[in-house]
């Protein structure tokens, strides 16, 4: 008979051995099974690859007969009764058979999928094309919703398409409740090593890791789109027509409402999730408790049902984004404000006392500043309770009242603050009346009654106890005019500064970029928060960093950080060129200080953790290049160790001409920074652009808002640090 009707070819559409021997005709079989459940979808692709190889693609000349798009046209067109015959097949022409058991609802499927796809018909057209030749023809309601989605995913089989990945997992359920057990290429597998996770942030895939020990639980790749899927028609009527099984009284709801994620069943569930219906979800490494799964199905927040259900619960995990926030490199932070110890925002300057011969005029008199009671001398200094541990853990003095017992770690020593001779320059303060010799002739601090050529307003770091260590208090008063705008009255004679963060706003680039770098060597994702999660190794250069997080999550594995830094090091470079394409913005004032410096004679200098490419391609997008001489700038690159150690500013000091670093006056922006400057000898200004004025005050002599504070040809440290200098260095 299949010889009569010229059958060249055979589709199979069963789920059982065929009886007959087909050896001569050119055979594929579907193993499909008449179920409103059986995913028909993952079939399609073969038959209408054997159906198009057989009859020809859609166009002109390459259909079979009775197949052209006219000839379909007609057919739907022609009343019942009066169809058109089927043509004959051409000598060396095929036809196709294509069955299943009673011809009503799987072969009718897979027809009409194929005339969807190549023919451009839609589902409810090339349904009824089919049932005009087989009235019979009647596909199941699951064969129906799935032939409306393949329409709706352009009649191809996308597996990321939100409504098929729900329906893939429906499929999977119902296997579970068939059979009890699941085969294990069932259930999703993670990116592993290096090269899986730079795939995977390539890819775009957003990551979810542990939130207790950073274990990767799943990816975007993972996320069951619940809320873009339930209204399809494909979930429609679920209820009514759910998979015989367990009951929906089975299922459960999300507590509270509380925001979770509902995931496709991964690989580390597999010895939870087989075996019972209903269970907890804990962390494969830590044992943290991260959700909940139930074959039967769980109610998300806004009632949609979801089965099965594998949740995790948003609380419980960190979200790794593939890609930082849109112009991340160049966003400016929110204004942190100082604490309330913070003195008023006057420019950072002390008194530069004028002679009065340098001044014919008598200079009018300033309306003085309230003054704060000083400090009493302390060991340590005291930092607030409400201070997060990994501040607090940095040594950055003992923790205040309210601290937690378990966060009293051993801590970093406390800067040095001995003179050349071992005499401690937090010494006993002066007098607030009587200024000591310094620099020029000593005058009064006297209040608003004062005047004369050397009356000055505002406070003086002369008047300071232990000034050299109070960091925020260590305020300092605006210079009289003379001295502000003579040269020869600087006390410094060098002006250093970090880069990253203080000239440029570079900061959560250059974070974000040692991340992925992290990421892409190791495979291992950085608690990254910005900048929260960055306080530990602010200032600190790669090599530091990549031993900081190796001792601290213990990855040994990771061998040699020394053998390491290298490959994350170029890997960072590739990273922040590309996360800083667009541009990078010097900070607000940064032009004006160096200006200034260079103005009043002083000489410039960069003290960077940054590679020297990095650095060099900061100043000069930023526009900071011609201020500041290449021959002056020192990177972590060329030195033994990076900071907190002194050696890039000894660096920095050599390669500016400095000699002495008492005359050095730095300006940097993380703790780490401020301890490599305060050990090699320097004076040290701290911006709170990153951080708070609490966390540098410990280790900056002072703490400003905003570069424009920084009057570095005015500002004259205490009279123990001037008199501590030798007098060549003047």
């Amino acid at each position: 008979m299949l010889d009569a009707l010229g059958i060249t070819h055979v589709l199979s559409v069963l789920n059982y051995p065929v009886a007959k021997d087909l050896s001569a005709y050119s055979t594929l079989q579907l193993p499909l099974q008449d179920s409103e459940d059986s995913n028909m979808l993952q079939y399609l692709p073969a038959a209408i690859k054997f159906l198009d190889g057989a009859l020809g693609g859609a166009g002109p000349g390459q259909a079979a007969p009775g197949t052209e798009p006219e000839a379909l046209e007609k057919v739907l067109e022609a009343p019942a009764g009066a169809l058109p015959p089927v043509p004959a097949a051409a000598p060396g022409r095929a036809r196709v058979l294509v069955h299943c058991q009673a011809g009503v609802s799987r072969s009718p499927t897979v027809v009409i999928g194929w005339l969807m796809h190549s023919r451009g018909l839609s589902a409810d057209d090339a349904t009824a094309l089919v049932r005009r030749r087989r009235p019979c023809a009647d596909p199941n309601e699951g064969f129906a919703a799935q032939l409306v989605l393949f329409g709706d995913m352009r009649c191809s089989l996308d597996p990321q398409h939100p409504v098929y990945r729900m329906w893939a997992l429906e499929e999977l359920g119902s296997r579970w409740e068939s059979t009890g057990w699941l085969d294990p290429d069932a259930f999703g597998e993670l990116p592993e090593g290096p090269a899986g996770m730079a795939a995977a942030t390539a890819a775009g895939q957003t990551l979810y890791r542990c939130r207790k020990c950073r274990t990767l639980l799943a990816t975007s790749a993972h996320v069951m789109p619940v809320e873009a899927a339930m209204g399809h028609r494909v979930f429609r009527d679920r209820n009514r027509h759910r998979r015989g099984g367990l009951p929906p009284s089975g299922g459960g709801s999300v507590e509270g409402g509380e925001s979770c994620l509902f995931v496709a069943p991964v690989a580390w569930m597999a010895p939870t999730v087989t075996g019972v219906v209903t269970g907890k979800l804990h962390c494969p490494h830590c044992a943290a408790r991260l959700g909940s799964f139930n074959w039967s199905g769980i109610s998300n927040p806004q009632g949609a049902w979801v089965t099965p259900a594998f949740l995790l619960h948003a609380a419980k995990v960190d979200t790794v984004l593939p890609r930082p926030l849109e112009a991340i490199a160049n966003v400016r932070r929110p204004f942190i404000p100082a604490s309330t110890s913070t003195a008023p925002s006057a420019p950072a300057s002390t008194s530069a006392p004028a002679s009065s011969s340098s001044a014919p005029t008598p200079a009018p008199a300033a309306s003085t500043t309230a003054s704060t009671t000083a400090p009493a001398p302390a060991a340590a200094p005291s930092l607030p309770a409400a201070l997060g541990k990994a501040v607090r853990r940095l040594g950055l003095g003992t923790a205040g009242p309210g601290a937690e017992e378990e966060e009293a770690g051993e801590q970093l020593p406390e800067p040095s603050l001995e003179g050349p001779d071992g005499e401690d320059q937090a010494g006993p303060a002066s007098s607030a009346a009587t200024g000591k010799a310094g620099a020029g002739s000593a005058t009064t601090g006297a209040g608003a009654g004062s005047e004369g050529p050397a009356a000055t307003s505002g406070r003086s770091l002369d008047s300071e106890p232990g000034a050299a260590g109070v960091g925020p208090s260590a305020a300092c008063s605006v210079p009289s005019s003379s001295a502000a705008s003579s040269s020869t009255s600087a006390w410094f004679s060098h002006l250093i500064l970090d880069c990253d963060g203080v000239m440029v706003d570079s900061e959560a680039a250059s974070c974000e970029a040692l991340r992925r770098a992290i990421l892409e060597v190791t495979g291992f994702d950085i608690p990254h928060a910005f900048p929260d999660d960055y306080v530990e190794v602010f200032g600190m250069d790669v090599r530091s960093c990549v031993a900081h997080y190796q001792q601290k999550f213990g990855k040994s594995e990771w061998g040699d950080p020394a053998d390491v830094a290298p490959r994350v090091q170029a890997a960072k470079e590739g990273h922040y060129k590309e996360l800083t394409a667009g541009g990078i913005r010097a900070f607000d004032g940064a032009k004006r200080l160096l200006r200034r410096a260079l103005d009043a004679g002083i000489v410039v200098g960069v003290a960077s953790s940054g590679a020297p490419d990095k650095i060099a391609r900061n100043l000069a997008s930023s526009g900071l290049a011609p201020l500041v001489p290449p021959a002056h700038v020192a990177s972590a690159a060329h030195v033994a160790a990076g900071k907190p150690a002194p050696d890039v500013y000894l660096a920095a000091m050599r390669a500016a001409g400095c000699s002495d670093p008492r005359r050095a006056l730095v300006v940097e922006d993380a703790v780490n920074g401020l301890m490599a400057a305060r050990a090699a000898g320097m004076y040290c200004v701290g911006i709170t652009n990153q951080l708070p004025a609490s966390a540098l005050g410990p280790w900056a002599h002072v703490v400003v808002r905003h570069l424009d504070e920084v009057d570095v040809a005015g500002l004259v440290p205490p009279a123990e640090w001037r008199q501590a200098a030798p007098p060549s260095a003047s």
